[in-house]
C-alpha cells in the first residue's frame, strides 16, 4: 500500500523575476518501503506537461501506513509497528516532533479545524493533540 499527501502548505517561493510565475507543487509519497519520498512538481509554463523532480527522501525502520499534510505545512507520518507518530517538515525531511502516547500502532488520524491533531490507535485510545506544545489534551478516549 502507498499513502500520499500534497504539501501545499510548505511549498518552496513561487519564482518570480523576468519570467512568469512558475506554479509548483510539494507531494509526499510513502509506502511498504520504508521511505517517505518529498517529489517537487512543477509547471514551466502554462498548459505544459508537469515537470517531476524527487527533492528529498527520508528513510524509517517502519514501513508508513499514513501521511497527512498538516496546516503548519509539517507532514504526520504513522507506521504500521509504530506506536508514535512524527511530525516532519517536508522541505528539508527533518523530523520536527515525534508524538507519543499510543501502547499499540497509530491507525487514524485527522486535523481538527483548530489546528489540533486527533490520533486513534489500535489500543483503543483517541487522543488530541494541542498544536503549540503538541501534547496530548484531558483524559484518554
Amino acid at each position: 500500500s502507498c499513502s500520499c499527501c500534497c504539501c501545499k502548505s510548505r511549498s518552496l517561493p513561487v519564482v518570480r523575476g523576468n519570467s512568469a510565475p512558475r506554479n509548483h507543487w510539494l507531494v509526499a509519497t510513502g509506502g511498504e518501503d520504508c521511505r517517505l519520498v518529498i517529489w517537487l512538481l512543477r509547471q514551466l509554463r502554462p498548459k505544459t506537461p508537469l515537470e517531476v523532480a524527487q527533492i528529498s527522501e527520508w528513510c524509517c525502520m517502519c514501513p508508513i501506513s499514513g501521511l497527512l499534510e498538516l496546516h503548519d505545512g509539517f507532514v504526520a507520518i504513522s507506521f504500521h509497528s509504530s506506536h508514535d507518530v512524527k511530525l516532519l517538515d517536508p522541505i528539508d525531511s527533518t523530523v520536527r516532533w515525534i508524538l507519543y502516547g499510543h501502547s499499540q500502532p497509530v491507525t487514524a488520524f485527522a486535523e481538527c479545524a483548530d489546528g489540533r491533531l486527533a490520533t486513534g490507535g489500535a489500543d483503543g485510545v483517541l487522543r488530541i493533540w494541542e498544536k503549540r506544545t503538541w501534547e496530548a489534551e484531558g483524559k484518554d478516549s
